[in-house]
């Protein structure tokens, strides 16, 4: 004899329900569900080869090294990190862009709420000196560069920034905690609020402070310098722009005088023509001149 319709209903429900209890815990896959939706829709701008701000998202291993601006997944505080910004407040994918379908919205926000897994990636230190010292240029050096530096403090290098000024090191390798130069930005005294217009800076964004904390915690790594190619030898180098360029020979002038080398050129060329320097004006004439005319 066959249950009722209702009980073998509720039967199979109580059978899976557990499937779907755990289905909808586990995050979305990578490679299944959040690579297709960021290799359709920010690949044009992010995808492997010159991608915009240094960030590749097409690759597990391309998200988790980060941008220029640093990690845009902020493990501690999912709604923090940057890529969840960009997409909740629909700045990516730009205007000009096919724009993300709510679904593929929910699914990315999903994935970055459970910590955005990667499959087999891992972080790379990617900040390094190439990217802070430009950060500080931006915003420090009109108080703390070359033509001024307030409380001794230099902060256009990392050997500077670690000399410090009357206060100590502005950094403490390993300790952004420590360090004076993240205490005074995140005391809001750094740049000095009324000193803002004076000087045409403005303060440090969210995501930049996190650069320049995550750059202390690493011990403050330098960049790795750029190779130089010498791509010019032998017959290139016989090529004019590699060439110094020769002192020519003064011209001889007859029945003419100048006062400096340049002069002397500019004589031959009126002398081919029959013409002259005009009479050197007397010193009250060149004020009459400077005055009315």
């Amino acid at each position: 004899m066959l249950p009722p319709p209702a009980t073998l209903r509720c039967f199979v429900g109580a059978l899976l329900f557990p499937c779907l209890v755990g289905a909808a815990a586990e995050p979305p896959r990578f490679e299944e569900q959040i690579a297709p939706i960021l290799r359709s829709k920010c690949g044009k701008c992010h995808g492997q080869s010159d991608p915009q701000a240094e960030l590749t998202l097409t690759s597990a291993q391309g998200i988790a090294q980060g941008s220029e601006s640093g990690q845009v997944i902020d493990l501690a505080q999912p709604q923090q990190g940057l890529l969840f910004t960009a997409i909740d407040s629909r700045e990516m994918p730009p205007e000009d862009a096919p724009p993300l379908t709510e679904t593929e919205r929910t699914i990315l926000e999903q994935w970055l709420r459970a910590g955005a897994p990667l499959p087999n990636a891992t972080t790379t230190n990617s900040v390094t000196t190439e990217r802070i010292i430009p950060l500080l240029l931006l915003r420090c050096t009109a108080c703390h560069g070359g033509t001024k530096q307030e409380g001794g403090l230099d902060l256009r290098t990392r050997a500077s920034i670690l000399a410090g000024g009357k206060s100590g090191p502005a950094a403490v390798p390993g300790k952004p905690e420590e360090s004076i130069l993240l205490r005074r930005i995140h005391a809001e005294e750094m740049p000095p609020r009324r000193l803002l217009v004076s000087a045409s800076v403005k303060t440090m964004e969210p995501h930049e402070v996190r650069l320049l904390e995550q750059w202390i915690a690493d011990e403050m790594p330098q960049a790795k310098p750029h190779p130089v190619a010498n791509t010019a030898d032998g017959q290139d180098k016989q090529f004019w722009a590699f060439q110094l360029p020769p002192r020519p020979a003064l011209p001889r002038t007859p029945n003419g005088e100048w006062q400096n080398p340049i002069d002397g050129f500019l004589l031959r060329s009126l002398q081919q023509v029959e013409l002259d320097f005009a009479v050197e004006a007397p010193r009250p004439t060149l004020l009459r001149r400077l005055t009315y005319d």
